[in-house]
């Protein structure tokens, strides 16, 4: 099987990124922008996480990778599998999360003057005394050509032993344009400004935002296509000064 130059540059920069993980602040949740869009039929593997680059004298040693197996149901729905690795302060990765996530295309793609989705997520800690996690959504993507905008507001509230009390928001943005060669180079944002009615100040929240790159490619003749993306984001705020990030997608049709 031959694998492209193409492919091989991906790969590098994907090590590049990889390899910069170290303090995780923002959630592994938010490193992905979600589309609202649902392809029925579509089988996916997917891969991503992110690190930090600390500050002086912050941020302690932590990271997160997240993986998804994932399938369009039918033209509006998406079902998926989620698991979570985390590494703690003063400790290695451990498995941390389940989660069963659902996506649900509202509006027909392009009919309207704004695509909408909701995506619902259920995850359960792994260790016991780990409280049980409700998430909800919104999905939201504009596509004015050449560029597309997609964008998250999301809501989690805990729940069962240990859990905090509050729905917490956050966000995360990206807006992307092709530069060639089927790459796209965007940029993103993220944020978590605390409890609803209780928002922290900027200094004590969590907010990056940096350049992204993303495109697909093939893997000689397997069948689908390998998506990925790569990004690194600037903290502020109570982030850690920089964000290296990954996703990696595998996806075909079943």
């Amino acid at each position: 099987m031959k694998i492209s130059t193409k492919a091989n540059l991906i790969a590098a920069g994907l090590l590049v990124a990889i390899g910069g993980l170290s303090n995780a602040q923002a959630g592994a949740d938010l490193i992905k922008v979600y589309s609202p869009i649902v392809e029925e039929g579509q089988l996916e593997f997917e891969l991503r996480g992110h690190g930090s680059v600390a500050r002086p004298s912050s941020n302690p040693d932590v990271q997160a990778h997240r993986f998804e197996i994932s399938y369009g149901v039918n033209s509006w729905w998406a079902a998926g599998l989620v698991g979570e690795l985390q590494q703690n302060p003063g400790s290695g990765l451990r498995y941390a999360v389940t989660g069963f996530e659902n996506i649900f295309q509202l509006t027909p793609q392009g009919k309207y003057w704004l695509d909408l989705g909701l995506y619902l997520e259920y995850n359960k800690g792994a260790r016991k005394g780990d409280p049980h996690e409700f998430e909800i959504k919104l999905l939201f993507e504009k596509q004015v050509r050449p560029f597309i905008f997609t964008a998250n507001l999301v809501f989690a509230q805990e729940a069962g032993r240990n859990a905090t009390t509050g729905i917490g928001f956050e966000y995360t943005a990206v807006g992307k344009a092709p530069v060639g060669h089927g790459i796209d180079l965007g940029v993103q944002v993220l944020g978590e400004m605390g409890k609803i009615g209780r928002f922290d100040a900027f200094s004590r929240q969590q907010f990056a935002a940096g350049p992204v790159l993303s495109g697909s490619t093939r893997l000689g003749n397997l069948p689908g296509k390998l998506k990925y993306e790569i990004g690194y984001l600037f903290g502020a705020g109570a982030s850690a000064r920089g964000l290296p990030k990954y996703i990696l997608e595998y996806e075909f049709p079943f």
